[in-house]
């Protein structure tokens, strides 16, 4: 529909629409001289066809037809010409958006029946537009993985106004945003943010689930946009959130001997190598995690005291509880420590902490 382009507020676009619909309850008529052109046929103010068809009234001023009158017909400001017949216009091919067709009559010199129309024509110009692309909604709730204790926020946004059969609806009763899974919509909390293109509600997650999964997604066809098009759902229309909120504990380990090293006077058990081939860490997780190789891979910091380069073993992770990791490359022996804060003191190599997921 012209909305999708114009780029408006949409109150503007509202306004634009409740024009449209006014304008339709009588076609345009206009009268010059002793001509009067009115429409007798015309397409829906907004248009789900990319067809267009117009029938002409074509009188004279006493009421009777206008046996030598030119009608001629232009398009969206295109080149004039002339019509079908005398009082018929068909066109096919129209793009998605605004129109606009203008018809003229206009009579001929009584002395000369092939002489040029009269210069004053009778005018009359008929808008509308074609829309041949149904609303829909994009659904979001923040990242797709959280730790939230109660509630997370689903932003629901249309692609255009969609008011028919009631519009979007979220109540006590019911609710267009549909959640499947440990959760709810709390239609108390819906608010409006753009009239009839932006809402964002509260989805509660269940006390009684640690963990799991919530699907948000929309209803089927509950509304209508003004061309007449129900509501269509598209792949953005669903969206899926993993909770977890439970503790979890973590253990590194590496393929190295473990040995007695004292640092800062402080003796400490420690995994040292002076082995540059095959070295590889593991992190054991007690709980499985949502997490990718990857994203742990970015919660793992090294001391600049040796550059070294981690690269994920793409081995079985057992569950998503095992992850393993080959370091490479080893020019100096090397330390591993289980820190549990920041503070990597002497060693050449520490973790932070993993966040619990």
């Amino acid at each position: 529909m012209v909305w999708k382009s114009w780029g408006a507020a949409p109150s503007l676009l509202l306004l634009r629409i409740a024009l449209l619909l006014l304008g339709a309850a009588a076609p345009l008529c206009s009268g010059a001289g002793d001509v009067a052109l009115s429409f007798a046929a015309t397409p829906r103010r907004v248009s789900r066809s990319t067809s267009a068809a117009f029938a002409l009234r074509v009188l004279r001023a006493t009421g009777g037809p206008c046996a030598d009158c030119v009608v001629t017909c232009q398009l969206d400001g295109e080149a004039a010409s002339l019509c079908g017949g005398t009082a018929a216009a068909s066109y096919a091919g129209l793009r998605d958006g605004n129109h606009s067709f203008t018809a003229c009559a206009s009579t001929t010199s009584a002395s000369n029946s092939s002489s040029s129309p009269s210069p004053t024509p009778t005018c009359a110009t008929y808008a509308w537009d074609v829309d041949t692309v149904p609303p829909t909604a994009s659904v979001s709730a923040g990242p797709a993985f959280t730790s939230a204790s109660s509630t997370v926020s689903a932003l629901v946004s249309f692609s255009e106004p969609c008011p028919g059969r009631g519009g979007f609806v979220c109540n006590a009763t019911y609710c267009n945003l549909i959640v499947y899974g440990s959760g709810s919509v709390d239609p108390s909390t819906l608010q409006v943010l753009s009239p009839g293109l932006r809402y964002s509600v509260a989805v509660a997650i269940s006390p009684d689930a640690e963990y799991g999964r919530l699907v948000l997604v929309m209803g089927r066809g509950f509304c209508t946009d003004a061309a007449g098009h129900p509501f269509t759902r598209t792949p953005n229309s669903t969206f899926t959130l993993r909770f977890d909120r439970r503790s979890d504990s973590m253990n590194i380990t590496a393929t190295v001997a473990e040995k007695m090293v004292q640092i800062q006077g402080v003796t400490r058990l420690v995994q040292a190598s002076n082995e540059e081939e095959g070295l590889r860490i593991y992190l054991a997780f007690a709980q499985p995690v949502l997490n990718s190789s990857e994203q742990i891979l970015r919660a793992l910091t090294a001391t600049d005291a040796v550059a070294v380069h981690l690269t994920p073993t793409n081995r079985s992770t057992l569950g998503n509880r095992r992850f393993g990791y080959v370091v490479t490359p080893l020019s100096l022996s090397m330390f591993f420590e289980s820190l549990t804060d920041r503070d990597c003191y002497d060693s050449l190599f520490c973790f932070s902490d993993i966040y619990n997921y």
